[in-house]
């Protein structure tokens, strides 16, 4: 922008307008005026400055989009007041601490040697005066401070009022009263500066100037990104801005791209430059190609091969186009001729030629420069080129989210406080990537590059991957908090970009999903937990010795059954009733809970808020923690290299729980805990780690999958805009939409099963001893391997195809009776069938038995699985050894796997786990909402137990 004192302006008017200005404002003015458009100008330059000022009070009148702006900047406030309020402030602490030291002064000391003998004694000073001081001593120090912060603005607060009257954008003489306004009609009353950033200027000798020299002629509106990014910011929206290439082509191929571009409503363009060969501002490319731009174009310009005065004369001329926006970088250059070594050199240069004229954006390293030693040098360097006068910041191209946002982070950390806008760029092939990286030295994640490798012959493949990924990268840094604004390089093509602004990234609707209350579970909790913690602890006060069950020595000998010893919030287990998930039975799990457009099952994603919050969610709920997961569903490169390393002989449920504990490295709570965090915050970093976990989970399983039984080959993407399980089943490689349905399903009622089972039990323990949540669930996860938990559907499996081997597909019931009794006899048991806890059939089998029904009636192996549950639970009670003879979920999981394809038994538990965190994790987080403390039950020998029951 151009700034002019009001004193100093040259005003180009018509004389008509000029003879109006002169007996309404009673100044004399005696310049030529080339048409009405600048005596508007002039008038209302003039206008202020009649009015009275106030001193101290500085003001910037900016023209922009025919709408006249007042920007006040406020001064300090009236001195006076400022200084009797902390003399004040300093007078109540020195009396405080005068009656503290008195305090604290033996009597004798007080009336013998200094002579105090009427000085009131102790008893008063404690009695009376205390609650004076206190008093007078809170004043002090909370409520006056509070209240001169409340009326005290800073210093360098600046309002924007807008003017209710616009000017009038015509060529025609605006006449006497003619739309201008009275001076005493307009609500402006302090002046000083004026900011023009709407003129028409001419190459005569009378045009305004800046820090001495002609800005030439101004042919279009000039727009500051300064003031574009403080107004995204402050309204909290989310933007994007393009890269743009500069080359050889035609003007008419820019303006059309740009027309093509402007549909998605970019904040700006920067217009890129490499200067290796350039020697002058006659190389400047982006000049012969930016008056096909708009105002809000970003010029780069590289520092180094550049003198001074080619550095003059590139940013006069580009302020003549009407651009005040660059782009400082250091550059490759290889001449060593230039005047400037870094890039907070010229930027240095920029703010002593040229002031605040520019706008001056510098590069950042998310994954530190390649020439610096360290991290921490490289953002000195950073922080070093904001000093010189950098107004905002674009990273280098990045494809981890992760890094992007520990890189805002770190600048926050050191004091950087000018927006940062992450670089993102969606590789339309995996030799675009390759160009890339060799162009810009980008370092991509392996999993990136081995991921469009395999989909080197299938371009629409790795168009579609990459959308996701910079999708997903998108939302991530959207969810973090730590910016709303993205640089998307574009190549000079539109196509993918394009494609990811129709996932909506910018959209109103998805802010609103992002920030919306109603959406944001871990603000449910938030609200939900200290009245929990209330009703918890009042409960224990008024209840806390009261006897709850008995301990019997056959409990204590046959694996605690029955006894009554944990606490666990998401399920309950009912004997005749089954799970019931926070008082829900699954039948009404199935009929309540959201359920995907066309589906007929139950979404996990709305389980998992019923379970962690006890409330049936909504459509948009379920779907914002389907979208939530998504972005948090990418893993660190060190996960992914071990998983493609581990041993294909290395069995899935060992590779699934060193995964897990791998992914520890990520874990937000150890960071907390590290830090120093107070307990009652411990729940949210767990909270952030199980949703970051959960998130990963499928990538992790489907990775396995598909490395040990399909050769590393085909690993999908997770698609934002689909559901946990979808996605899930995508990445396995199975696109049916019956098999999406039965994972559904799967990864619901496989979920919980209350908090005694090995796998609840032991995340439970685990985490009792404030192991990260990582850590936890792959213990439990150790426990879920062991063939007496998530082995039994396997086994269930191998003896219906042991059966079928000597009966056939279609049995008797004689022979099949008598197959079982032979099981029976030979000392085994029927595999699926019975339940520690259960007195009926498990209300999983029959849910799973339904879907069986629907999809598939006439498939072999369900109708022999269908015979046996008829023919089982008789022979199991006639036995009179088996408490409850009905099957359990078990005994149906694997018939539906292997009907749709999925015959790897060995895989089935890596199944069970995914889904078993949704409850284990859930329970988690309200163990440490609730403060339960380290696991420590007592243990007796049988000696001492013998002792004690006086055996």
């Amino acid at each position: 922008m151009i700034e002019h004192k009001v004193t100093d302006i040259s005003i180009w008017t018509t004389d008509v307008a000029v003879e109006y200005a002169m007996s309404d404002l009673k100044v004399d003015l005696s310049v030529p005026f080339p048409s009405a458009r600048e005596a508007e100008v002039a008038y209302q330059v003039l206008r202020v400055d009649k009015e009275p000022s106030r001193s101290g009070v500085t003001k910037k009148l900016t023209l922009n989009d025919n709408i006249l702006e007042v920007m006040e900047h406020t001064p300090a406030p009236y001195g006076p007041r400022a200084v009797y309020g902390y003399v004040m402030y300093i007078g109540s602490n020195m009396l405080f601490l005068l009656y503290v030291t008195w305090a604290i002064i033996p009597d004798e000391v007080l009336h013998d040697y200094l002579g105090l003998t009427y000085w009131p004694s102790k008893y008063w000073a404690v009695a009376i005066p205390v609650w004076a001081l206190t008093a007078l001593a809170t004043f002090a120090f909370l409520i006056y401070p509070a209240i001169n912060m409340l009326i005290t603005p800073d210093i360098d607060d600046i309002r924007t009022i807008t003017d209710k009257y616009a000017l009038q954008k015509t060529e025609s003489t605006p006449g006497a009263p003619g739309g201008i306004p009275a001076v005493s009609d307009i609500p402006i009353t302090e002046k000083d500066t004026c900011e023009r950033s709407d003129a028409d200027t001419n190459d005569s000798k009378d045009n305004p100037s800046v820090h001495g020299f002609d800005t030439g002629n101004l042919r279009k509106t000039v727009v500051d990104l300064r003031q574009s990014l403080r107004d995204k910011i402050n309204k909290n929206e989310i933007f994007c801005s393009f890269e743009i290439v500069s080359t050889r082509k035609p003007g008419a191929f820019y303006r059309r791209l740009l027309i093509d571009m402007e549909e998605y409503s970019p904040l700006f363009y920067s217009l890129t430059w490499h200067n290796e060969a350039a020697s002058s501002n006659d190389s400047y490319l982006p000049l012969d190609l930016v008056e096909n731009f708009p105002p809000n174009t970003l010029l780069h310009l590289a520092a180094k091969g550049l003198k001074r005065d080619e550095v003059v004369r590139i940013l006069k001329k580009t302020l003549a186009l009407g651009i005040v926006n660059i782009f400082v970088l250091r550059g490759d250059s290889l001449s060593e001729n230039g005047d400037f070594e870094h890039a907070a050199d010229l930027v240095a240069f920029i703010r002593e030629q040229f002031g605040d004229t520019f706008c001056v954006c510098v590069a950042g390293y998310p994954q530190t420069h390649p020439e610096s030693s360290s991290k921490e040098l490289d953002l000195h360097h950073l922080k070093a080129k904001v000093e010189a006068g950098a107004d905002f910041i674009i990273t280098q191209i990045c494809f981890e989210s992760r890094l992007l946002i520990d890189f805002v982070r770190d600048c926050r950390e050191i004091g950087i406080r000018v927006p940062i806008l992450p670089e993102v760029l969606a590789p339309a092939s995996h030799a675009c990537l390759e160009k890339m990286t060799d162009i810009c030295g980008l370092d991509v994640p392996v999993e990136i590059k081995d991921d469009l490798a395999r989909m080197k012959d299938d371009d629409r493949a790795a168009r579609k991957y990459s959308v996701d990924l910079i999708t997903r990268i998108i939302t991530d840094v959207i969810r973090s908090g730590v910016t709303r604004g993205f640089h998307l390089a574009t190549l000079n093509r539109l196509s993918l970009v394009a494609e990811i602004c129709k996932r909506k990234i910018t959209s109103t609707i998805f802010v609103r999903q992002l920030t919306d209350a109603s959406t944001d579970l871990k603000k449910v909790l938030t609200d939900r937990i200290p009245r929990e913690q209330e009703r918890v602890k009042a409960f224990r006060k008024n209840h806390g010795a009261t006897k709850v069950g008995e301990v019997t020595v056959d409990m204590m000998y046959g694996g605690m059954r029955g006894i009554k010893g944990l606490v666990w919030e998401p399920s309950v287990l009912d004997p005749e009733e089954g799970i019931r998930f926070r008082g829900k039975s699954i039948p009404e799990c199935q009929k309540l809970l959201p359920k995907a457009a066309g589906g007929a099952e139950p979404l996990p994603e709305g389980l998992f808020w019923l379970l962690i919050t006890g409330d049936v969610p909504t459509d948009t709920q379920v779907k914002a923690i389907s979208q939530e997961w998504a972005s948090r569903s990418s893993l660190p490169e060190h996960v992914v290299k071990a998983l493609n390393n581990f041993p294909k002989t290395l069995h899935p449920m060992t590779q699934f729980s060193a995964a897990i504990t791998l992914l520890n490295s990520e874990s937000e709570f150890v960071k907390a805990y590290n830090k120093g965090v107070h307990k009652s915050k411990f729940w949210e970093s767990v909270y952030e780690d199980s949703m970051n976990l959960i998130a990963k989970l499928p990538v992790v399983a489907a990775t396995i999958y598909r490395n040990i039984y399909k050769g590393g080959k085909g690993l999908g993407s997770v698609d934002a805009g689909r559901d946990w399980s979808w996605n899930f089943a995508n990445m396995l490689g199975y696109d049916n939409p019956q098999f999406i349905e039965l994972m559904r399903l799967y990864l619901t009622i496989h979920s919980d099963h209350e908090g005694g089972n090995v796998s609840a039990h032991t995340t439970h323990l685990v985490g009792s001893a404030l192991s990260d949540p990582y850590l936890s669930f792959s213990a439990g996860m150790n426990g879920l391997a062991g063939p007496l938990h998530g082995l039994a559907n396997q086994e269930v499996l191998v003896w219906l195809e042991k059966l079928r081997g000597q009966v056939g597909d279609s049995p008797s019931d004689d022979k099949l009776k008598e197959f079982i009794w032979n099981t029976l006899k030979s000392g085994q048991v029927v595999p699926g069938y019975g339940h520690a806890v259960l007195r009926k059939t498990d209300p999983r089998y029959t849910c799973q038995r339904e879907f069986a029904l629907k999809h598939l009636p006439d498939d072999p192996l369900f109708k022999l699985v269908a015979q046996v549950y008829k023919v089982v639970p008789p022979i199991l009670l006639e036995t009179g050894k088996v408490k409850n003879p009905w099957p359990n979920v078990d005994a149906h999981s694997g018939v539906l796997l292997q009907y749709y394809g999925m015959k790897e038994m060995n895989y089935y538990t890596v199944l069970f786990g995914v889904s078993r965190a949704l409850g284990v994790l859930a329970s988690l987080v309200w163990d440490r909402a609730l403060g339960l403390p380290i696991e420590r039950p007592k243990s007796l020998s049988t000696e001492l137990l013998m002792k004690a029951v006086k055996a």
